[in-house]
């Protein structure tokens, strides 16, 4: 080492090193080593590339350090000829420094280290060795550079070194980008890449980061398709890495001394060189990317290994296919046949590979063709393209020729063969490599990879993949920092492969292109593309051959490879011999005869006949495996024999390529190559691709098979035909030595070798799984241990193939020979492989117990479900979690396993993991669980959770478990009235027990603790009898949307109700109706979709929750819980299975929908009668309102206002409603018969007392219309429907057969009239226009009256028609008919009261609003008075609901007072008629007195007449009522108004209004109306029928209801609403209202500051969207969609002003929606500024830290996921999306989505401010801090610091 480092510093005389042994051109010197018995070093200076100054310089060569004089001797004799080779350069004389007297070296320009090899070395007279011993030293050779750091490591026993490598290797090693690297067979590609790999992973992994001194790990991956090369790689990187990192180590000699202590210990222990066998290669990677952890890198695996990495990573269980190929009809017998039908025991594969391919498929494809063509074939169809599964068969036939040229011409042929295979393969559930990678590519496509980041990608010999494999690989790694591949087109002959480098550099190109660039900011993104063009495992006689080979396929195939320059070597050397007029006999030394073994092996005297022994470097090459046999038999297995492709990746001296012509498939097509030589010889064929397109496939076998020399090829063909044509070609370029074939080839061709060198030539056969050559090297070598071992693989080889094509029999047998070798070899691990494959799992486990392999054998024991003996090997080997996991596998079998599980867990719960514990204690609790649902055992289970508790989610379940025993009890009480709470008391205290124990230990408490505490303060409250503690529970579990426990809250409070007193229940009764209602809205659909056979899965998953139903393992089946409360119902249909009480899904649920038919007929029925003890709803205000004094008056006391109106009515109609709910029963046959008696008559009872006691208008005192118009207006669809039925019905129908009913017709038309229901009103005005019969017109029936006379007969017609007609005609605005008819109409009812069955008040007070109505239009069509006195109830009763367009002056003077006068006559008539029954009909003679005091206001020539019709009453009658006496003492007019007024504002229901038209020139009749100003009534003026609604609906009462202010508007506004069908019942049991008009609406917008915010808000947002569009080309789709959508509906909203067609919906919350979506359109702005500042980070700083780490991480998590999120929250609110919703006003869903937007919102600023926060970290630093104070000096602002905000 001294000396060496004296030379290295060019003190050569001064410890004279320069004694010359040798002088030629260049001067050789020797050292010679003082007291080293004679050891020496040979050594000149030479000329070469330096890596260290990167330049070509003058440098040290050491050429020997030996004693031995014969290889000094050897090294000087070749010397002299390497030296005719050098250039000028090396003649130079070393330079001599003056002062220290040091030897400088000098530099030189870029220029060619040596001169060319065809100097004429090959025409010396040097024999072939001497060549070959030149070439070795010059080429094969490797050198390595001398440094300190080589000394350190030698000394502590490294080994392995990177060594001098030319100036292009060096360009690719320190290449930092992406590259492609491209060479012959041994031009060094792969020590290019292993070099650029360990040179990277040294210089990052050596960095330590000045923060925190941490070592940066760099995430390294090297794929191959091969398992040896794999092997191989990592060997040599482990290697290069260990002598690396021992050259870096510090240490003490006493550590030194201990180390190398150490290290001799484990040589002495390692012994044998060890080989690679089968399944070594990845026994410590993970299946997962998910799982690497740093100290898996770099990371070493197949392409094999990679794909099945993916498939776990991304979770893919089995490769499926995603295209249908159909198969055609003419392959029938194809269908018919079947592969072999294996034993379930055998274990099979699913993956063709070739080999599978060509035992199960080829022989069924029935073709000629070649087996291995028809394969690669295939995977040009399915695998050059990877943006579609496969190419149609058009795609397939245009493809190129010239670039795919097989089967150019035979393309619909293989196209049929190959859907065969594809139809074939999927039939069977296979799959090959490229189905694989397509299924994981279209995954890879959506969801990145995930898992540790990584760096660097290197792929080796990448042309043995498929272009779609390396199009996976980028897409994966599309974030790394560079990938790097390599590989040779030429050695493309892997079965399956269409790959060319053109094609693989454009897919590099686009994915540099596209991917996200995260470490390059301004380099080139297209990646380097290297060719090697040096090789250095042949010399130049061999590779001039092989490039004549390239040069061929160039000029027939251009396109089918790549075109690269010419390799060649720096020293030429034997060139090929061709033997002419060879045959067969002549390889023998004897003619005629073949080799036995007596003659190979038998020494003959004399060296004229030795016996002939080859050498493990040598080889015969022939094309198949035919051959290989004819040959083996031939030579009588001399030597090696082996083919064309078993060769490839392997190298030998010397190469015998035997008969490749004579077996080649081209037959004369080889005649084309004459072609090449420009001859125009007879017979010479003209080429062309539809007959020559073999001939591509046979040049690159032609290639792969010479170059696997490297010192000497011999080539015998017997065919001189085939043959002829290439060695013409070869002899004419001079590249091949002919030689006559005489006889005793191998006698010239076999050179004997080692015992050694044969032991490592059957290692590498072994290694390549290359077993019969192996066994054959290994007896060559004497290796019998090896040779036993390579014999055991080739028998389980044998073994794993005759799966496909032999029968059980035979495989087991084979497999069992198998076993029986590897026992021998000690390789039990193997031996119990053979038995798995054969399904004899127990024989495995015992192999491995025998060999004390616990965990292997527990494995083993597991698959043969031999729990017990898994689990005991599990704990053997002390794998706690295993043993614990192999009880889980074993519960199924024996329920026995869960008792010993549980004894387990506690017994080693220190030692199981969390993840293992959890697992077993799950499946443990499921099994009592099911235990205690299935047979009642629930004290057991009970106990068993308690054991298992470890955590927070145990503590959980155990409370889940208590709650659920509860919740059958809960159910049992309130379904089936089993009153017995012991068992839930016994349950619940349990629960308190569990809580005081546990709950001071949790330290967080979620949302499911709260549910679940939440749910037992519930069944307590339930014992405890506490309605608002249930209450309370109600309203949480609704804001928490707990359907199934709200369910049990309900009903417990409807249970614990009917246990309060009648005082408490009356009180309650509003809440008990909306919780009646609400469980109807969730049973009753559950209902109709069972006994309709309808499926809804959500409903009925609801309800299977509520009942506590559990799904059995046939979807068809459920189980019903121990004691359930269905299980106690009768007439149950279905029987139990196995005792478990399993049923049927559809009994199941017809037997809950049963139980729920009982428990809400009794909940209704029980609402029903509490419901007519409720006066509030079941009677008529008292007129006395509070001081009525009657004992037996069943009257409301009460003190009317609209509020309590308003409260009657609501709560009357949800009591009406929630009769109807009944009907879904009773139409169901739900009912038991005397239940379903009851359900009409009750419905019909509330619907008669809804028009009797509210709707129908009764007195100012105690009536409000506008009340009546909120709450009919605000119906669902479904009340309203049923409440016209009832009207329709039965009403009708009783006025169907009797007309002369007029109570029945007034109730009914009014109802019909209030309802607005056309069909109705039309069909009443059917039955009024049904004409009857008669004799005369003087034979008229009761309630007809004469119409004409048809055909011969008199008719009558039905005095209703009359009322008919007057809402018809005022329909049309014919008020004036409309009068005349109803004043006919009235005549005839007061005249035959008693006939027409006007008796009652009620009857009188709907013909006296008939009367009000009428003389209000008589007053409104005044001729020339424009003004006049009506109470608001009118206006609103008569005007308003009925829709009564407002009307204007037509009538003249006299028919004016014609029209007056016969009001007053009628109401007088009335008024005479009833006044003697005052008591009876009070309030009916109040409205006629008030009748006339406006017709007497209204037209003074009648206020006289009036006033004299009071004071005769007064005197004839003795009225009991104060009202009516202080009415008729009035004698003036002002008093009257003033009496009037006071009247009518009693209760503030009513008021007095006077009603102007305003019309020029024409003064009011009312003189002076302004005193009545004082007295507050209000004046309704108008000029137009719009400016009359618009005061109307000013003057209307505002009605107070439950402390909120709704008008009508509003009420309109429920009506929709609660025409849904899915009306929300859930939070407040009110809906919201809908506005009837856009003019009222938007009065309302003018005073509400919340609308106008939310208009504002449209305003806005439409300019800002409008804006993108116009001036952004890139603008958002999804809002232009939002856009236009809301444009149209504020269009179509101002052309509908009138119509209902504005919603709060629409517009309030329109207001909220826009500013979700604003905000989420300003966080995509956001998140791209985001982006593009994490991309600049991330490009700035070096990749080699953490937190660049990080930041990829934030990046692939803002753009994958939090991007999506906000797109999906946009689309959720897109009108367009979701259109339905928008346009059912569906409240309910757009405030989830709001909500669900504003969380996506919250996280996606937490993922910006995280990312805020990471960015920082690189830019606040000491350093960046320190450059901008000093850069704020000249600034006034941070240039790098954007506002964040």
């Amino acid at each position: 080492m001294k000396k060496l480092g004296q030379l290295s510093l060019g003190e050569w005389d001064r410890h004279e090193l320069r004694r010359t042994v040798q002088t030629h051109t260049i001067p050789v010197y020797e050292i010679e080593l003082p007291n080293s018995d004679g050891l020496k070093i040979l050594w000149q200076v030479d000329y070469g590339f330096s890596i260290r100054s990167d330049s070509l310089t003058q440098l040290v060569k050491i050429w020997a350090v030996t004693a031995n004089k014969k290889q000094i001797r050897e090294i000087l004799e070749n010397l002299l000829i390497v030296h005719q080779v050098y250039i000028s350069k090396h003649l130079c004389v070393v330079q001599q420094e003056n002062e220290d007297n040091v030897i400088l070296p000098m530099t030189f320009e870029d220029e060619e280290e040596t001169e060319s090899p065809e100097n004429g070395l090959h025409n010396s007279l040097m024999d072939d060795d001497r060549l070959l011993g030149v070439h070795k030293m010059l080429v094969t050779n490797k050198f390595v550079p001398l440094s300190r750091n080589l000394y350190k490591s030698l000394a502590l026993g490294g080994f392995n070194f990177t060594f001098q490598v030319s100036k292009k290797e060096y360009e690719i090693i320190n290449n930092p980008t992406s590259a492609i690297i491209i060479g012959r067979s041994g031009t060094g590609k792969t020590t290019c890449v292993i070099f650029r790999q360990i040179a990277s992973y040294l210089n990052r992994q050596l960095c330590k980061t000045s923060s925190n001194d941490k070592t940066f790990n760099i995430r390294q991956i090297f794929i191959t398709l091969s398992p040896n090369l794999c092997h191989r790689v990592k060997e040599y990187f482990n290697r290069l890495r260990e002598s690396a990192m021992l050259a870096g180590k510090k240490i003490s000699m006493t550590q030194f001394y201990e180390y190398k202590r150490k290290k001799e210990e484990e040589e002495v222990l390692d012994g044998i060189d060890s080989m690679f066998e089968e399944g070594n290669e990845e026994d410590d990677i993970p299946n997962s990317f998910h799982e690497l952890a740093d100290h898996h890198f770099p990371l070493f695996i197949t392409y094999d290994k990679f794909s099945k990495m993916l498939q776990e990573t991304y979770g893919i269980k089995s490769i499926t296919k995603q295209r249908n190929l159909d198969a055609e009809n003419d392959i029938d017998s194809y269908d018919k046949e079947n592969f072999y039908q294996k034993s379930s025991s055998i274990k099979t594969t699913n993956f063709v590979d070739y080999k599978v391919f060509q035992r199960r498929y080829w022989h069924r494809l029935n073709c000629d063709f070649d087996c291995e063509l028809v394969y690669a074939e295939f995977s040009i169809i399915k695998g050059s393209n990877p943006e579609v599964d496969f190419l149609s068969r058009e795609d397939y036939k245009s493809i190129s020729i010239k670039k795919y040229p097989v089967f150019s011409y035979d393309r619909d042929r293989i196209y049929d063969l190959f859907e065969k295979y594809e139809a074939e393969k999927a039939r069977n559930g296979h799959y090959d490599s490229i189905d694989r990678t397509l299924a994981i590519l279209r995954l890879a496509k959506k969801k990145a990879l995930g898992g540790p980041h990584i760096h660097e990608v290197y792929i080796d010999e990448c042309q043995d993949n498929q272009i779609v494999d390396l199009t996976l690989i980028l897409k994966v790694f599309d974030r790394v920092n560079n990938i790097f591949l390599a590989g040779d087109i030429a050695q493309c002959i892997a079965q399956g492969s269409s790959f060319r480098f053109e094609d693989l550099y454009a897919l590099m190109y686009n994915w540099e292109r596209t991917r996200v660039k995260i470490n390059h900011s301004n380099v080139d993104i297209n990646p380097k593309r290297f060719e090697l063009d040096i090789n250095y495992r042949s010399h130049n006689g061999i590779l001039k051959l092989a490039s004549s080979i390239i040069d061929l396929i160039w000029h027939f195939f251009p396109n089918s490879i790549d075109r690269l320059s010419r390799e060649h070597s720096k020293v030429c050397g034997p060139q090929p011999v061709f033997y002419d007029e060879f045959q067969k006999d002549d390889l023998l030394d004897r003619e005629g005869s073949e080799l036995d073994d007596d003659y190979t092996h038998r020494r003959v005297d004399g060296d004229e006949n030795p016996f002939i022994e080859f050498g493990a470097d040598q080889v015969i090459i022939v094309r198949d495996n035919k051959a290989k046999m004819q040959v083996e038999k031939l030579i009588n297995k001399a030597g090696l024999v082996m083919t064309v492709f078993e060769t490839k990746g392997m190298e030998f001296n010397d190469v015998l390529l035997y008969n490749f012509f004579t077996d080649s498939p081209a037959c004369r097509k080889w005649r084309v190559i004459l072609s090449a030589l420009n001859e125009n010889s007879k017979g010479i064929q003209t080429f062309s691709h539809e007959r020559h397109y073999i001939l591509s496939s046979e040049f690159k076998n032609l290639y792969v098979a010479v170059t696997r020399a490297r010192q000497r090829l011999w080539i015998c063909d017997e065919n001189i035909e085939y043959s002829m044509p290439i060695r013409k070609y070869w002899k004419r370029l001079d590249i091949i030595k002919t030689e006559q074939s005489k006889g005793g080839i191998l006698s010239n061709f076999a050179k004997k070798s080692e015992s050694y060198e044969w032991n490592q030539r059957g290692k590498n056969f072994f290694e390549q799984r290359q077993y019969e050559q192996a066994i054959f090297c290994f007896v060559k070598s004497g290796n019998e241990e090896r040779r036993k071992l390579a014999n055991a693989y080739n028998l389980q080889q044998i073994a794993k193939d005759s799966i496909n094509d032999s029968d059980d029999d035979t495989i087991i047998t084979n497999f069992n020979d198998a076993i029986k070798a590897f026992k021998e070899c000690s390789r039990p691990g193997q031996a119990a492989l053979c038995y798995q494959y054969i399904g004899m799992y127990k024989e495995a486990g015992d192999v491995y117990v025998e060999h004390n392999m616990f965990e292997s054998a527990a494995r083993s024991y597991l698959k043969a479900n031999l729990w017990h003996k898994a689990y005991e090997y599990f704990e053997k080997a002390k794998k706690y979690d295993d043993a614990a996991l192999a009880y889980k596998d074993g519960f199924l079998k024996d329920s026995l396993f869960y008792e010993i599980a549980i004894k387990f867990m506690l017994k080693y719960k220190q030692k199981i993991s969390k993840k293992a514990y959890c697992n077993i204690a799950h499946h443990i609790k499921i099994y009592y669980h099911a235990t205690a649902i299935s047979y009642g055992k629930f004290e057991e289970a009970v106990e068993v959770y308690k054991k298992l508790i470890n955590n927070y989610e145990d503590i959980k379940e155990i409370l889940e478990f208590l709650l659920y025993i509860c919740r059958i009890n809960i159910l049992n009480e309130i379904m089936v009235s089993i009153t017995d709470s012991s068992t839930l008391q016994h349950y619940l205290s349990k629960i308190n027990e569990l809580i005081v124990k546990m709950e001071s230990q949790l330290i967080r408490k979620s949302d499911k603790w709260n549910d679940l505490m939440e749910e037992y303060n519930l069944y307590t409250a339930y014992l405890d009898k506490d309605i608002n503690k249930t209450y309370e529970c109600i309203q949480y579990f609704r804001r928490r949307k707990k359907l199934a426990t709200e369910f049990y809250a309900v009903n417990i409070w409807l249970q614990i109700l009917l246990q309060l007193s009648e005082i408490q229940i009356k009180n309650r009764h509003r809440e008990r109706l909306h919780y009646l209602l609400w469980m109807c809205e969730l049973a009753l659909p559950f209902i109709r979709n069972i006994v309709d056979k309808k499926r809804d899965s959500q409903i009925e998953k609801n309800f299977e929750d509520i009942f506590c139903i559990k799904e059995a393992n046939d979807p068809q089946k459920r189980q019903i819980p121990f004691s359930n409360p269905l299980l106690h119902v009768h007439e149950y249909v279905g029987e139990a299975m196995n005792n478990q009480r399993i049923y049927s899904v559809n009994n199941v649920h017809l037997r809950i929908s049963q139980c729920l038919a009982s428990r809400i007929f009794e909940l209704i029925w029980d609402a029903n009668k509490k419901g007519r003890d409720i006066p509030d709803i079941s009677s008529q205000i008292c007129y006395k309102f509070t001081s009525c004094e009657r004992p037996n008056c069943l009257d409301h006391h009460v003190i009317t206002t609209p509020s309590i109106l308003h409260n009657r009515l609501e709560l009357a109609f949800l009591q009406y409603t929630v009769m109807l709910k009944l009907d879904v029963l009773y139409r169901h046959r739900l009912l038991k018969e005397e239940q379903s008696k009851e359900v009409r008559r009750l419905q019909r009872w509330w619907a008669e007392s809804l028009v009797k006691f509210h709707i129908r208008y009764q007195s100012p005192q105690i009536s409000c219309p506008e009340v009546t118009c909120i709450v009919l207006s605000s119906l669902s669809d479904c009340t309203r429907k049923e409440f016209i039925k009832i009207a329709r019905k039965i009403w009708l129908y009783e006025l169907n057969n009797n007309v002369s009913n007029f109570e029945v017709m007034l109730k009914c038309m009014f109802v019909f009239q209030q309802l607005k229901n056309k069909w109705g009103i039309n069909t009443f005005d059917w039955e009024m226009s049904k004409t009857k019969k008669i004799l005369s017109p003087n034979n008229l029936p009761i309630g007809f009256e004469y119409r004409d006379v048809h055909n011969g007969y008199h008719r009558a017609i039905p005095v209703g028609k009359r009322l008919s007609l007057f809402f018809h005609h005022l329909k049309f605005d014919h008020v004036i008919e409309a009068i005349l008819n109803i004043k006919v109409f009235i005549q005839y009812a007061i005249s035959k009261n008693q006939k027409v069955n006007l008796v009652t008040s009620d009857a009188f007070g709907d013909l006296v609003s008939l009367m009000e109505f009428a003389t209000s239009l008589i007053f409104a069509v005044s001729p020339r008075c424009c003004d006049f006195f009506l109470p608001r109830s009118y206006l609103v009763n008569y005007f308003d609901t009925y829709s009564a367009v407002p009307l204007f002056p037509k009538y003249d003077r006299k028919d004016y007072l014609t029209a007056v006068k016969n009001s007053f006559d009628q109401v007088q008539q009335l008024l005479e008629l009833l006044i003697c029954k005052e008591r009876l009909y009070l309030l009916v003679i109040l409205r006629l007195i008030r009748l006339l005091i406006l017709i007497g206001l209204n037209e003074s020539t009648f206020i006289t007449r009036v006033f004299s019709l009071f004071k005769y009453l007064n005197n004839k009658v003795s009225f009991s009522s104060a009202k009516i006496k202080k009415y008729l003492k009035q004698k003036s007019k002002e008093s009257v108004i003033n009496v009037l007024y006071n009247d009518l504002k009693e209760t503030g229901c009513d008021s007095l209004i006077i009603v102007y038209y305003q019309l020029e020139d024409i003064p009011s009749k009312i003189s002076k109306w302004e005193k009545y100003e004082k007295y507050g009534i209000i004046k309704l003026t108008y000029n137009s029928a719009k400016d009359f609604r618009s005061a109307l609906q000013q003057i209307k009462s505002s009605i107070v209801a439950g402390g909120n202010v709704i008008s009508k508007n509003q009420s309109q506004s429920q009506s929709n609403e609660s025409s849904d069908k899915n009306t929300d019942l859930t939070d407040t049991f009110e809906q919201l209202a809908f506005s009837e008009e856009v003019q009222v609406w938007l009065s309302q917008m003018h005073n509400c500051p919340k609308t106008q915010e939310a208009a504002r808000k449209i305003q806005v947002w439409f300019r800002r969207v409008y804006k993108r569009v116009k001036f952004r080309s890139d603008y958002d789709t999804i809002l232009n969609e939002i856009y236009n959508d809301m444009t149209i509906f504020c269009h179509a909203l101002m052309e509908e002003k009138g119509k209902k067609a504005v919603s709060k919906y629409n517009i309030l919350l329109k207001g909220q929606t826009v500013d979700i979506i604003a905000e989420l359109i300003m966080l995509q702005s956001k998140m791209e500024v985001i982006e593009n500042r994490l991309k600049k980070t991330i490009t700035d700083h070096p990749s080699d830290t953490d937190e660049i780490d990080s930041c990829l991480e934030l990046e692939d998590e803002l753009r994958y996921n939090q991007y999506e999120k906000v797109e999906l929250a946009l689309k959720s609110l897109s009108i367009t999306e979701n259109s339905s919703k928008y346009k059912e006003a569906n409240i309910e869903w757009l405030e989830n989505e709001l909500h669900q937007a504003e969380d996506s919102i919250d996280r996606v600023w937490e993922c910006i401010d995280e990312c805020k926060a990471e960015i920082s970290l690189f830019y606040f630093t000491e350093d960046f801090v320190s450059k901008k104070i000093s850069k704020s000096q000249n600034s006034t602002s941070y240039g790098d610091c954007d506002d964040w905000q």
